[in-house]
């Protein structure tokens, strides 16, 4: 397992992201907060000087049981125990929730909880499974969210594509008493039919762009994996061929060269590229937040310049 996924546990089949220690039951939150290895809490710190005055203003998160510094943070903030973030959970979906993935990553920094929605989803004809996932961070960098994850079931490929018209996530801050919200906690279940509905919409939209293999062969390597240079490293190149590749994959024939298709084929590449030293838990991130690759190719389907790189797309 990457170094940086410190703890995680799955149950069922082994997982998109490849990641974990298997269960054979589907652990309920208090289980579950165990078997992750989350059963930790986090403590505020006052910060020093090399003098030993103390910096007013800032705190450090600390792990109570290892004495991990988890993050620097202002002295508004107020962590969000894993212990109350899987009791949130438990609020949201009702006592006895099961959960599928948990775990942490970069040393405690962030963790996640992640359970599969009841509700049976078809996306242009494809069985599509919803992920709702918890996540939080002790580092000052990450809020606590709630994600919405769409997996196409035929070859558990994720689907999360930032749309216009649906959020895919809900988040609050760590500040003042964040989940006495309880009004706007449940905003985060009501995401997941607007985001559907929306996916729906959008798939039906690409699905009548038209494309040429000469076509989709430019959009790869003039949008999504662009030269940068004569030298530029092997991995690129291996990138490109596997998206030109991917658009031409047995179970993505109905809808091979369109813009439904070309979706298919990033997400499929974005979701079985292994770990890498540089960013070894790149599975679970790209899960959570998304991916480089899949907005470059949203971007220009919507008629937007993709951005410039500030670096190089990690392949």
């Amino acid at each position: 397992m990457p170094a940086n996924v410190e703890s995680m546990f799955y149950y069922g089949d082994v997982p998109w992201h490849g990641l974990g220690t298997p269960v054979q039951d589907a652990p309920d939150s208090e289980q579950a907060l165990i078997v992750a290895g989350l059963n930790w809490a986090v403590e505020l710190q006052a910060v020093y000087t090399e003098e030993g005055l103390p910096i007013e203003g800032w705190r450090v998160t600390r792990r109570v049981t290892d004495g991990a510094v988890l993050g620097v943070v202002s002295d508004q903030y107020r962590p969000i125990q894993n212990r109350e973030a899987f009791a949130f959970a438990d609020a949201l979906l009702g006592e006895g929730a099961r959960f599928e993935t948990a775990g942490s990553l970069a040393g405690g920094r962030r963790v996640w909880l992640t359970t599969r929605l009841p509700e049976e989803y078809r996306v242009l004809g494809d069985p599509t499974t919803v992920y709702l996932t918890i996540c939080n961070g002790h580092d000052g960098r990450h809020a606590f969210q709630a994600v919405i994850s769409p997996v196409r079931v035929v070859c558990q490929n994720t689907l999360n594509l930032a749309l216009r018209q649906a959020a895919r996530s809900w988040s609050i801050v760590h500040v003042g008493d964040p989940l006495k919200r309880a009004d706007e906690a449940r905003d985060a279940l009501q995401l997941t039919a607007g985001y559907m509905a929306a996916l729906q919409r959008e798939a039906e939209r690409l699905a009548g762009i038209g494309l040429t293999r000469d076509g989709w062969n430019a959009l790869v390597d003039e949008v999504l994996v662009p030269r940068q240079s004569d030298r530029e490293s092997d991995s690129r190149s291996t990138m490109r061929e596997m998206l030109r590749a991917a658009m031409f994959l047995p179970d993505a024939q109905a809808h091979a060269l369109t813009g439904w298709g070309a979706v298919q084929a990033v997400s499929w590449v974005v979701s079985h590229r292994a770990p890498t030293k540089r960013n070894p838990e790149r599975p679970m991130t790209t899960f959570l937040d998304g991916d480089e690759l899949m907005r470059r190719l949203l971007g220009h389907f919507d008629g937007e310049a993709a951005a410039p790189e500030p670096d190089p797309v990690e392949v």
